[in-house]
């Protein structure tokens, strides 16, 4: 059947897959109910042939549309990690990183690793980072010592604050909740906290706090940035280089911590959980789904 009335729509939508030959193309067909969206979807489909891979989903026809729908239509289609971590009732996070395809994490890590047990008798469990670390022990006892030299340069709780504000300029979701829980632990309540992340102007802190934090994210985000200006506010602060360079030590350590962890697809571990929802929210989390 020719959609005539659509015709231009379907003409639009064929030059856009052409055009995916030499370089990526998002279309989005919207519209209110009724109009006639998944007619169209449908005939375009079916004029695409070999020439694309469709996968369908079936929300439209849904009486009551579930959370993450497509992935799960996708995933029954594609099979792979997407429909293993499906079945198991992974994370949010899990099953993204599924569908995105970076997942990038050694599938052979060790079962044991003398790396282990002092983490099992110290905390309870064995952290997902450090069974991708194990296959390089010897690395990571070396980055421990760094990090050690780096933290007894200067006060912990400023530490942390840098190093949460660097783990959430980086994108990384697993590093930030481990400095927030820190942070929760030790220096602030729920409320104090989700509100120096919400806006770190209006929670209370220091003057001084607010500028550490301020110049972690310039170095987090863009070490080439960095201005005689911005390290001339933190002197105004009473900071001396020494402070400034360990603040810059901490970001730098960070950058390479959080780096690793995003690169092989590391995922946060369950323990954090149990943190705040409000906390877990500011990492893309909610209190349903983290």
């Amino acid at each position: 059947m020719e959609l005539w009335e659509r015709s231009g729509q379907l003409e639009l939508l064929g030059d856009l897959l052409r055009g995916t030959a030499h370089g990526g193309r998002v279309a989005v067909v919207a519209g209110e109910a009724g109009i006639g969206k998944s007619v169209l979807v449908t005939e375009f489909a079916r004029r695409c042939g070999p020439a694309a891979w469709v996968l369908w989903g079936g929300c439209d026809r849904l009486i009551t549309p579930r959370a993450l729908g497509p992935l799960h239509d996708i995933g029954r289609q594609t099979g792979g990690a997407l429909a293993e971590r499906l079945s198991t009732g992974a994370t949010q996070e899990e099953l993204f990183t599924a569908f995105t395809g970076r997942d990038l994490r050694p599938r052979a890590t060790p079962d044991e690793s003398p790396l282990y047990e002092a983490e099992r008798s110290a905390r309870g469990y064995v952290p997902n980072y450090l069974r991708v670390l194990a296959l390089r022990p010897e690395v990571y006892g070396a980055w421990l010592r760094l990090a050690e030299e780096v933290r007894a340069g200067m006060d912990l709780r400023r530490y942390e604050l840098v190093t949460l504000t660097a783990a959430r300029s980086l994108g990384s979701s697993y590093c930030g909740l481990a400095h927030a829980a820190v942070l929760l632990e030790r220096f602030y309540d729920d409320t104090e906290l989700r509100s120096i992340m919400t806006d770190r102007r209006d929670a209370g802190l220091a003057p001084v706090d607010v500028a550490v934090m301020d110049f972690a994210d310039r170095v987090a985000r863009d070490p080439t940035g960095v201005t005689e200006g911005d390290v001339a506010v933190l002197r105004g602060h009473g900071l001396t280089d020494a402070d400034i360079l360990q603040i810059v030590l901490a970001v730098c350590l960070r950058r390479f911590f959080s780096g690793v962890l995003s690169a092989v697809g590391a995922v946060p571990d369950p323990v954090f959980d149990g943190l705040p929802a409000g906390v877990r929210a500011a990492f893309g989390g909610t209190a349903e789904t983290f």
